[in-house]
């Protein structure tokens, strides 16, 4: 663009002092050929940032994907032969492309290594379903009655995974009251709770938790590892209960300081 300008000018100046006849035609031509390199580059700039937004978007769906794949491998793993319980999100609170992401990497981490998998959803609150809300249509409403709800539609249940955390108010989960040879394993991704959990996890209440690695610093443009295992140690945390109180150690605001037997001391141990 400067060299346009540059050229625009020259040819005038050639016109006005020389009597150049194709000055003029000259500095009309490099006067478009600057105004349409400048309207190129403002569109460019007015884009980018959206480019780079679905780019950061993309890359986090790549993220989610490979952590729920992780952790379905984790389970057939570590808890071979189980009757699982799904926990996601229905199916209309989640855009299609997402939902069918979602479900893929469910299908391939498990990869049909299981007893049976039963899938549920939280339902909306009533106030929705009736038409008196105006809240999200993505709202949901899970709590500890959905929980025991979903065991006794499935009471072979022995695993339990959540995609969607805890529910609100998880501390009066009846399961939790339960023998642990009666308790189903219970494994929550990306919980919003998270402080809290740290005495859950050390009696087995929880048995996993699978959170973000606040130490890795996002990058759009990185070239993420073939193999999911290296993307899924540089961005998440699986913590249990044979590694909380190191992570408690390395990051020190992950966990609330409060007395381990709080709210959980009915607890079957």
């Amino acid at each position: 663009m400067i060299l346009t300008t540059g050229c625009m000018l020259w040819g005038n100046q050639k016109f006005k002092n020389g009597g150049v006849t194709w000055g003029r035609p000259l500095a009309a031509l490099m006067a478009l050929i600057t105004m349409l390199l400048a309207f190129i580059q403002v569109i460019i700039v007015i884009n980018t940032p959206g480019k780079v937004r679905q780019e950061i978007a993309s890359k986090d769906q790549q993220f989610l994907r490979v952590a729920i794949e992780s952790t379905c491998s984790y389970i057939v793993k570590n808890y071979p032969a189980s009757h699982i319980l799904l926990i996601s999100k229905p199916e209309a609170a989640s855009t299609i492309s997402t939902h069918e992401g979602i479900m893929a990497a469910v299908n391939s981490g498990f990869d049909g290594k299981y007893k049976s998998l039963s899938k549920e959803s939280p339902r909306p609150p009533l106030s929705s379903i009736l038409g008196n809300d105006q809240g999200n249509s993505s709202d949901i409403e899970f709590n500890p009655n959905s929980v025991e709800l979903m065991l006794r539609l499935h009471p072979e249940t022995d695993v339990i995974l959540s995609l969607i955390g805890l529910p609100d108010n998880f501390e009066k989960v009846k399961f939790f009251k339960m023998k642990p040879k009666e308790r189903p394993k219970f494994i929550v991704m990306f919980p919003e709770s998270l402080f809290k959990l740290k005495p859950y996890l050390k009696k087995g209440l929880i048995s996993e938790v699978i959170t973000y690695n606040n130490r890795y610093k996002p990058n759009f443009k990185e070239k993420l590892p073939d193999d999911n295992n290296e993307i899924f140690k540089k961005r998440f945390l699986l913590i249990n209960s044979k590694n909380v109180d190191q992570y408690a150690a390395e990051f020190p605001n992950m966990f609330e300081v409060v007395a381990e037997s709080n709210n959980i001391s009915n607890s079957k141990q």
